[in-house]
């Protein structure tokens, strides 16, 4: 999440609309995300659905050389 804050660049969001499904029968207790194009109620979070791999790794290297000793 950190890495999320401090390089956006490196992650492409989408928001959408979530809910953890409380009734159903076969689905009780599973995250639903809503994406068809007209969903039933406003987007409320924001998803990472695709991380630039190799510049996160960078990035954390980048950190852990310059804590370490």
């Amino acid at each position: 999440q950190l890495a999320a804050i401090a390089q956006p660049q490196l992650f492409q969001r989408s928001s959408l609309t979530v809910d953890v499904e409380l009734d159903g029968q076969l689905t009780r207790g599973m995250t639903v995300f809503d994406q068809r194009a007209r969903p039933s109620w406003r987007p409320n979070l924001e998803v990472v659905r695709e991380v630039d791999s190799q510049g996160l790794l960078d990035y954390l290297a980048s950190t852990l050389r310059a804590v370490s000793p």
